[in-house]
């Protein structure tokens, strides 16, 4: 047999046997921070790899392991790095930082290789070993819900209750993670009460975290944070969802104000509704004032009687309250005044609504009641024309004429100082459209009772007051005595 034959067949099975003893011997086995081993799936960290290469004895041209990674499924190799050994040795060792790398499967290759180039000029792969891997770097993602399951609370949601109502708050937490699910088995939900009780509910095999046992009991009044953390398998954590649960014990504050409690049919309503609450806030379509006339507190007063009227406060957390007053509303009444033969419709307004000033239309025989150091006066029209009205302030009644844009101080009580403000606006079809204010003006020296740009009028000419109807039985009585005169000259010359 030809000897160059022989050994070339020599060369050739002692570099199969090579090549299969490394092929053989070389495995992939991958170490994390825990020290567990084997290909796994894992969260982001730095894990090291290690390449074992058994019978070191005949590894004496093994150089270097490379390690690579690709998506699996993808063509693509990355290179993780090669191990800078220089001697020869059975354990091969690299890092890889994971924590870049989020929610695949990959693909990890070890590549042993061959440096001596007294057997290979330009070394060799010897082998390639490969496993698989999946990366979660991602905690799992949870939706809250109230005791109805159907209400979704948005982190951050404000969950307003009564303390009084209710001692355990009821959570049900639907728990997803799109990467590695999570298991019954070692998932938990973490439940924070205002930094300080804990509350750990298991993980159910349907992926909820139910509990109805979140206890507010001892929370204060006020705002208090609820933080939720769940884990999946591979301990990923994170906050998941923070609520604010709004705990308020305190009622709320209800106020019913009737002033002026008398009133007559036509006057503005009286009475007004305060509502305040200082925790969860006043839920104002649950409060507001009632009243137990006929007519609604919208509209002016059509029926007399004396009625309660009710301020009705619910907080957003539940809680009630209420207060109460009472009005009288009357008939209009005729000459409960000084002022003659008129009969007046009476409109009735508050001290603080005649100390900031009051416009309205009022037609001929309607005046406003007006109180001033605790007296009631009078500020009616008399009589109107196209373009003035004549005003009537009482109850020492003083009657002035004003022409659009003119106007008048009184001093009614005669202390020195003007109370009554009046102006004429203009005339709106009949109607005398006025503005009248609550003043404290000192008289100047030498002036009188009554300061205008318009004129006063005595009463002989409006002809309203009772010196009217007393001329007129002074024109008789003298009549009288004409005829009486007239009556006693015929009968003398009769004789």
């Amino acid at each position: 047999m030809n000897k160059k034959f022989l050994f070339g067949v020599f060369i050739f099975l002692g570099l199969i046997g090579f090549l299969s003893m490394i092929s053989a011997a070389t495995f992939v086995n991958m170490v994390t921070p825990s020290n567990a081993t084997g290909i796994q799936n894992i969260s982001g960290s730095t894990y090291t790899l290690e390449a074992w290469i058994n019978e070191s004895a005949d590894n004496v041209y093994i150089g270097n392991v490379s390690w690579y990674y690709q998506v699996w499924g993808s063509a693509t190799w990355t290179l993780i790095g090669t191990t800078e050994n220089t001697t020869n040795q059975s354990v091969f060792t690299k890092t890889w930082d994971t924590s870049a790398l989020n929610g695949r499967n990959y693909t990890i290759n070890a590549t042993a290789l061959n440096y001596d180039p007294t057997l290979f000029a330009s070394g060799v792969n010897s082998t390639n070993i490969t496993g698989n891997v999946t990366i979660d770097n991602t905690a799992p993602t949870i939706a809250v819900y109230g005791a109805d399951g159907v209400t979704a609370y948005a982190n951050g949601t404000s969950i307003k209750t009564a303390a009084t109502f209710t001692n355990n708050l009821t959570l049900n937490i639907s728990v997803t993670d799109a990467i590695f699910q999570t298991n019954s088995s070692d998932t938990w939900c973490f439940i924070n009460v205002a930094g300080g009780l804990n509350h750990t509910v298991p993980y159910l095999e349907n992926r909820w975290c139910n509990t109805s046992n979140i206890n507010i009991t001892d929370l204060s009044d006020g705002n208090n944070t609820i933080n939720i953390y769940v884990n999946d398998t591979l301990n990923n954590m994170a906050l998941n969802s923070t609520l604010v649960v709004q705990i308020d014990t305190t009622v709320p504050s209800a106020s019913a104000v009737c002033s002026p409690s008398s009133v007559n049919i036509g006057d503005a309503f009286p009475c007004t509704c305060s509502t305040s609450d200082v925790t969860s806030g006043i839920n104002s379509a649950s409060s507001g004032g009632s009243t137990t006339s006929p007519d609604a507190i919208t509209v002016v007063p059509s029926r007399t009687g004396v009625f309660t009227y009710t301020c009705s406060a619910t907080d957003n957390g539940g809680l009630t309250a209420s207060a109460s007053a009472t009005y009288t509303v009357s008939q209009p009444g005729g000459g409960d005044g000084p002022s003659g033969g008129t009969t007046w419709i009476t409109h009735t307004i508050s001290n603080d609504v005649f100390e900031a000033g009051y416009t309205k239309e009022l037609s001929t025989s309607n005046r406003i009641r007006v109180q001033i150091n605790s007296e009631d006066h009078y500020i009616g029209v008399l009589s109107t024309t196209a373009t003035s009205a004549t005003i009537q302030i009482s109850s020492d009644p003083i009657q002035i004429t004003l022409a659009a844009g003119e106007d008048a101080k009184v001093d009614v009580d005669v202390d020195g100082f003007y109370d009554v403000y009046v102006l004429l606006n203009g005339i709106i079809g009949s109607n005398a459209d006025v503005t009248i204010q609550k003043i404290n003006e000192e008289v100047p020296e030498g002036g009188t009772g009554v300061e205008t740009t318009g004129d006063i009028e005595t009463e002989e000419t409006t002809g309203d007051d009772t010196s009217g109807g007393s001329s007129v039985w002074i024109w008789i009585l003298i009549i009288a005595i004409i005829l009486v005169i007239v009556a006693g000259s015929v009968k003398k010359k009769k004789k």
